[in-house]
């Protein structure tokens, strides 16, 4: 490793810092003239995503254009996990949300909410050819899904007669289980069912609503918004703007539509595409910075791991034992909301995601530069020594180049982990691959097709990482 190769690396780190400070710089001086409006984009038809133009639509996306509209501000959406929309709030990283959110005791007293702006319910959803479940009551010893987060999910799971009650994501896997027999019923918002049936699916939905719901606008607690919306949401009803909108999503009834046996489409997979690829230039972008950022923090953390200095090999202990014993969605999940919570700040999610790779893969690159030298016959540095180098020129002379050659194999694999790990970062919104497929099912239910795709563009990029680094071994003689 000569002088030429610690210039290129203290260049890549003066790069990556820079791009963090400008991420972070982005974010604070847009705040200013353009509100972050949270939203699911999973539930149809109140936030969903058109494939023809790849734009967001529903009855709340023209509700927030009204609103934007009648009070004078711009925003941006920034789509997430319905999970993760309420701790955003909490940590002021939104603006606003609006995504179908139940009023409820319990989240006022974390969130405020605007006026209720749709009235809602809970209801049963079945397959056509069921016959037992016609009440609430005959739930009692069935397999009921749901959408996890959610007030349907509350409901269902203080029903101890169920035999089991099942969180998911998004409500089209709910759907889907429902679909190949896995669940007897789902429960949820009405209208979402109803659009689920109009799409021409297997389902009916039971005459009984389980409970009566209104969704409300939330903000961070004590927002000055809140008034400013509920005077919007006032005007908007008074000048028939509100009568519009529910005409135009709400207004028709379902459509009956005849059943047919499931049939592959694979237009559905080809026409999706373009939407993914959007998702592999996060992923690619986010697992990049990620691996360059974690083989810096691996090779300072694993020669910690060597060193005989107690506190620098406990410290360096401590981080690689917290990194790898717990999850990295965890990890991503504390950098976004805990965090910036504890400090009064915020951080922009691809950050967030970015660090939360760049650190776990920190921790395993750190035992791999471990294990290289260590595999490194202790002689060499015994030989190094008699010439009078000293222990680091014989560690970076003679030791480092062999154990770096070594490195080079689980190096590649830890990318490809890495890279596959970035589909756990959905639960904080950002847009990669494996989220911009769920949102594209959401819409369509097309998830055999939409999800080979997914899996088909993952498989090409680590092919391709695989590939690469057959070469790189091939040029640098390992074997």
């Amino acid at each position: 490793m000569n002088k030429s190769f610690i210039k290129y690396i203290l260049s890549v780190i003066f790069i990556f810092m820079m791009t963090f400070i400008n991420l972070g710089n982005i974010e604070v001086n847009a705040e200013d003239e353009i509100l972050q409006v949270g939203t699911d984009t999973n539930y149809v038809p109140f936030e969903f995503l058109n494939q023809e133009t790849g734009e967001y639509i529903g009855f709340d996306i023209d509700l927030m254009d009204a609103i934007a509209e009648e009070v004078g501000f711009k925003y941006e959406l920034k789509p997430m996990d319905y999970a993760g929309i309420i701790p955003a709030l909490q940590t002021e990283n939104l603006d606003i949300a609006i995504a179908g959110i139940t009023i409820n005791p319990v989240r006022e007293e974390t969130i405020d909410f605007s006026k209720p702006y749709y009235d809602a319910g809970t209801a049963v959803l079945v397959r056509n050819d069921e016959e037992e479940i016609k009440t609430i009551d005959d739930l009692a010893g069935k397999v009921v899904a749901t959408k996890q987060g959610t007030s349907s999910y509350d409901y269902i799971k203080d029903m101890e007669e169920l035999k089991k009650a099942v969180p998911f994501p998004n409500i089209d896997q709910a759907y889907l289980e429902l679909e190949k027999g896995s669940a007897d019923a789902v429960v949820f918002d009405l209208p979402s069912l109803l659009y689920y049936i109009n799409t021409g699916a297997d389902g009916k939905v039971l005459d009984d609503l389980l409970e009566g719901q209104t969704f409300g606008i939330a903000f961070p607690k004590g927002s000055p918004l809140k008034t400013e919306v509920d005077l919007a949401l006032d005007e908007i009803r008074e000048n028939g703007t509100y009568d519009e909108l529910h005409e135009k999503w709400f207004g028709n009834k379902p459509v009956e539509v005849e059943q047919e046996a499931f049939k592959l489409d694979w237009s559905y997979a080809i026409e999706a595409v373009p939407f993914l690829l959007e998702g592999v230039k996060f992923t690619l972008l986010i697992a990049v910075v990620g691996l360059i950022s974690g083989l810096i923090i691996g090779v300072f953390v694993g020669f910690g791991r060597l060193s005989k200095n107690k506190l620098l090999y406990g410290l360096s202990t401590i981080y690689v034992e917290v990194l790898r014993g717990t999850p990295i969605m965890i990890q991503a999940l504390y950098i976004y909301f805990a965090i910036p919570l504890l400090l009064s700040t915020k951080i922009n999610p691809i950050l967030a995601g970015m660090i939360a790779i760049s650190i776990n893969a920190g921790a395993y690159i750190a035992e791999i530069v471990r294990g290289s030298v260590n595999s490194i016959d202790p002689g060499q540095m015994e030989a190094g020594r008699s010439l009078g180098l000293t222990r680091i020129q014989t560690m970076y002379r003679i030791v480092w180049p062999q154990a770096f050659k070594r490195m080079i194999p689980p190096l590649g694999n830890q990318f490809i982990i890495s890279l596959k790990d970035t589909s756990l970062l959905t639960v904080i919104g950002v847009a990669e691959l494996t989220r911009q497929g769920t949102t594209i099912v959401s819409t369509n239910f097309r998830a055999v097709e939409i999800y080979t795709m997914v899996a088909i563009l993952y498989l090409v990029m680590t092919l391709s990482i695989s590939f690469i680094l057959r070469q790189v071994e091939r040029k640098m003689d390992i074997k």
